[in-house]
């Protein structure tokens, strides 16, 4: 233990010694580690698309979306499981003429809202219809609203229960659907409805759909079919678009090691070979070979962690400025594996390169030249 502290206490004194150099090293680490960094932050991200865009039993479902004036259509009386929502846009003039998206739901909506900071809607304020709201956390930040602040929609003040800190819920407010049709149920403003219903298994998908789409036109004579989608159809575009992401990831991972892997060998291969003379000296004054080893390691693992601290402080606030915030997502996951990733990378580098000095001599060490 007490050598070890003086082999950490005579690196960092190389490295005040050589600051210059060592400034040098790190920018370098820096460059190399950026990409990979912002690579490996992204794939959680690509879990967020799926974990958005599907619910339990997608496959057997079937949906419809109309538009209307009207809600006369969001409480047909059909047999079976289903859920409806509504949704139309509003301009928020104090938060700079926003655009939002105000979408109303009921206390079984199928889609995944868990990731909400705060609390999600009761049962009772569904029933009820009051007026309480989630809205995404990304605007929440930019106007300074806060947990039981309120926003107003339509004259109307709802206070703000949650934050979604999902990173695709962006632009929108959540109510419930007994609360949007208290705002919206006066034919003022056409809204957007869509119905999901989870089939048996036997049961044929058209056909229903068919059925469901003459109840709505019977019972709102107002309203304009827009769509109408099988659960498996949309599950499997999901699915392709979540594979051709992770595609042009991996090419782009791939990428990025190899111009890390490169970037690595260059800095560790010139500082090597900077470092022959001093190896030589050490060996000369009595210094082990594995004391000679574990001194370099030492010195790249600290390089490694002071650029891995760099990458920490700097790649959120560059994500932001290149307006890649909500994709970048560099949480305790990726943190930890680029972490380990980056030092063992630059370990087995050190180790390869001191391998093929074992059977130089401290005279060979000598002579060599600087480069």
């Amino acid at each position: 233990m007490r050598k070890t502290g003086y082999l950490l206490w005579q690196t960092l004194q190389s490295m005040i010694y050589y600051k210059k150099r060592y400034v040098l090293y790190f920018m370098s680490f820096y460059v190399g580690l950026l990409l990979p960094a912002l690579c490996i932050a992204n794939y959680n991200y690509i879990r967020s698309i799926f974990h958005y865009y599907v619910f339990d039993e997608m496959e057997q479902s079937v949906s419809l979306d109309w538009q209307s004036y009207s809600f006369a259509a969001a409480d047909l009386d059909i047999s079976g499981e289903y859920t409806i929502s509504a949704q139309c846009q509003e301009v928020f003039l104090g938060w700079d003429s926003t655009p939002m998206s105000v979408k109303g739901i009921e206390w079984n909506y199928y889609y995944d809202l868990s990731q909400t900071e705060g609390r999600m809607f009761t049962e009772g304020e569904m029933g009820r219809g009051e007026y309480v709201c989630i809205i995404d956390r990304k605007n929440a930040r930019a106007y300074d609203c806060r947990l039981n602040d309120t926003i107003t929609i339509k004259g109307v003040d709802f206070t703000v229960i949650g934050f979604s800190t999902d990173p695709l819920f962006t632009n929108q407010i959540v109510i419930p659907l007994a609360a949007m049709e208290k705002l919206y149920g006066n034919h003022d403003t056409c809204v957007q409805f869509t119905g999901i219903y989870i089939l048996d298994k036997n049961q044929d998908k058209e056909q229903f759909l068919l059925e469901v789409k003459n109840a709505v036109c019977e019972k709102d004579e107002e309203a304009k079919i827009l769509f109408l989608d099988t659960g498996d159809q949309m599950y499997q575009e999901v699915v392709k678009s979540v594979e051709k992401w992770k595609f042009l990831r991996g090419m782009a991972a791939f990428m990025t090691a190899v111009f890390f892997i490169l970037n690595e060998l260059v800095v560790i291969t010139g500082k090597m070979q900077k470092d022959r003379k001093t190896i030589a000296v050490k060996m000369a004054l009595g210094a082990s070979r594995y004391t000679v080893a574990f001194s370099c390691l030492l010195e790249i693992s600290i390089i490694t962690v002071i650029a891995d601290a760099m990458i920490f402080l700097s790649v959120c606030p560059i994500a932001r400025a290149c307006a890649l915030d909500e994709i970048i997502l560099f949480d305790s996951f990726v943190t930890v594996v680029f972490f380990l990733g980056s030092i063992g990378a630059a370990v087995v580098i050190t180790l390869v390169l001191l391998w093929n000095l074992r059977k130089d001599t401290v005279s060979s060490l000598m002579r060599s030249e600087d480069v």
